[in-house]
């Protein structure tokens, strides 16, 4: 159990470079075209570089936050007919540096037959505009073989250094096709609240994160730029993060699993996220269990089952026969073993009970290993699950026996992955210590308590005729602990 709690990684990025960071090339999901006054005005200049013979230095200019990295960084997102990808720069401003750096940046990213404009972002010196020196190079290189296909962008929040590098580069370069320097205007400030949202769900891959701090709860309007918006939201987004995190003793997990003959997760697969790997996914949960008691409570107050989502780290795994009869069959009950016998289980040496439970979904969870989706399980255990078929109709899953397949489990879990470096103690049915819970398992360290609840079902439980019934289960579960843990009273 390396892996840190969810709350522990959950994000809200309010500046570019770190949507970059978190987000890759999925950032171009949450771009929003800036006023169109800015578009048009990069579109008249991208044409003259087109049909010119030299490219352009471009300063921009805008309070922080308005998006000016963003725009020069996603410039062919906005116009994709007349800029390539743009190119990064923060080397030396000497002709032989730029050039060597755009040849390199346009082989690339660009296709050979590539003739659209090639933006630069000069991203390093807003507060230190060029020297005479720089820009006669700059100068020099915009008129080079490849420099004249080039729009140089130099963002910066003083006004004046706009306006000093704009007239320097006019006085030995000519008029320029636009006014300068070029300032920037923001996306406006409707999609101000749909940004925060998409940033904050998509950096995070988890449904309705933006519950945590709600972007529609602020008014656009009181903000001088969006960078200042987002921050606002971000501020209280991590303030309430850290509250849940403080909120109880140790950060607590769960995790329901469940056993039957299915070795696939099936329906589970459609009732957790789809890019973290067996995460409870609220809206698939409510959606299906609409018509039900249950579904209509938790529909109601969705703030708080994604809170509690979170809150839980709560994911939902298939534990096939193929882990949990050889468990068994080495730690089970002295009946329980006699019947494996009689059927023709053979004893799993430790060795292979661990190599099995470590390949094991959950066995992967519980060492920590993050995954986006489920994999291919292979060899699907055959004779496990028809032992596991006649164990039912012995009654072991009936009448609180399972209470004794929970504990069985819990030896085997634990002994199966001693090569995990952290202690942590296992229990079976036993109340944990800071909160009125008593789950089918925990494991726990100093870090954290991790609960399991088994859902034994008799049949390949995990089919789609079972979806509503499976998270009914689920859904019943996160109310016991929301209640138990008084997120609320009702």
């Amino acid at each position: 159990m390396q892996h840190e709690h969810l709350l522990r990684e959950l994000v809200f990025p309010d500046r570019y470079e770190q949507l970059v960071r978190h987000l890759g090339e999925q950032v171009v999901r949450i771009l929003v075209p800036p006023a169109s006054a800015t578009t048009d005005a990069l579109e008249e200049a991208a044409y003259s570089v087109k049909y010119s013979d030299s490219g352009l230095l471009c300063p921009l200019y805008a309070p922080s936050g308005t998006g000016k990295t963003t725009l020069a960084s996603n410039v062919s997102t906005f116009h994709r007919e007349l800029f390539g990808s743009t190119l990064t720069y923060d080397g030396a401003l000497t002709t032989a540096a730029l050039r060597a750096a755009v040849n390199d940046h346009n082989r690339d990213n660009n296709p050979a037959n590539d003739e659209r404009v090639i933006p630069v972002n000069i991203d390093s010196r807003e507060a230190a505009p060029a020297d005479a020196r720089e820009m006669a190079d700059i100068k020099r290189f915009l008129r080079d073989d490849i420099g004249r296909r080039v729009m140089m962008f130099w963002p910066t929040t003083d006004e004046n250094i706009a306006k000093s590098m704009a007239g320097a580069y006019s006085a030995i370069a000519g008029t320029a096709p636009i006014e300068l320097p070029l300032t920037v205007e923001g996306p406006a400030r409707s999609t101000w609240v749909e940004i925060a949202r998409n940033t904050v769900t998509l950096a995070n891959n988890v449904d309705s994160i933006e519950l945590l701090a709600n972007p529609a709860d602020y008014d656009p309007a009181e903000y001088t730029s969006i960078g200042e918006f987002l921050r606002a939201v971000a501020r209280d987004f991590l303030r309430r993060r850290m509250d849940l995190l403080r909120s109880t003793k140790k950060p607590l997990q769960l995790t329901v699993l469940f056993a039957s003959e299915s070795s696939e997760p099936g329906v589970l697969s459609q009732l957790t996220s789809s890019a973290r790997f067996g995460l409870l996914d609220a809206s698939a949960l409510v959606h299906v269990t609409s018509n039900s008691e249950l579904g209509r409570w938790w529909s109601q107050r969705r703030g708080l089952l994604t809170q509690a989502i979170v809150q839980l780290d709560a994911h939902a795994f298939v534990i096939p026969p193929a882990l949990f009869v050889p468990i068994l069959r080495m730690h089970g009950q002295e009946d329980l073993i006699k019947d494996l016998i009689a059927l023709g289980t053979s004893r799993k040496s430790p060795a292979e009970l661990q190599d099995i439970s470590s390949r094991s979904d959950i066995g992967r969870h519980l060492l920590g290993e993050r995954r986006s989706s489920y994999e291919t399980r292979g060899n699907p255990g055959e004779n496990s699950r028809i032992a596991f078929g006649l164990l039912v109709e012995s009654g072991y899953i009936r009448n609180g026996r399972d209470k004794q397949l929970n504990k069985s489990l819990a030896v085997g879990l634990h002994s199966s992955l001693e090569t995990v470096r952290e202690k942590f103690d296992v229990k079976a049915e036993k109340k944990i210590e800071f909160a009125p819970i008593i789950p089918d398992v925990s494991f726990e360290n100093e870090r954290l308590v991790h609960c399991v609840e088994f859902a034994w079902r008799a049949g390949d439980f995990l089919r789609p005729a079972n979806r509503s019934d499976a998270a009914t289960y689920i859904l019943n579960k996160l109310r016991n602990y929301a209640r138990s843990m008084e997120w609320t009273t009702d």
